[in-house]
């Protein structure tokens, strides 16, 4: 567990670092190895420790989560629990993150 922006624990399993890391590792140029995983969840700990905005709404099939920003990057928390990290380097991902409440 690591506090999030809020204040609130933010739960980063390894088996869902697993999951993301084939999705994000060329975008942070990671190895896809244990030290890969290991720096991707660095850099989700980063983020979510660091957010200087926190925005709410839902995320494609998954309903209703919280959008960690911090600096060019975001992480997608769903009841404490974390979802993805990646940069907000799509336009339309930006336009509609940017768009949501900051709780």
């Amino acid at each position: 567990m690591l506090p999030g922006g809020t204040g609130k624990s933010v739960q980063i399993s390894d088996s869902q670092v697993g999951k993301k890391l084939p999705d994000h590792a060329s975008d942070y140029g990671l190895p896809m190895s244990k030290d890969g995983a290991n720096a991707y969840k660095t850099i989700t700990q980063n983020v979510l420790t660091n957010a200087s905005t926190v925005r709410t709404g839902t995320w494609k099939t998954l309903g209703q989560c919280d959008f960690y920003i911090y600096g060019n990057d975001v992480a997608i928390v769903q009841n404490g629990q974390w979802v993805s990290t990646f940069p907000m380097s799509n336009t339309g991902t930006i336009d509609y993150i940017n768009s949501l409440p900051i709780k």
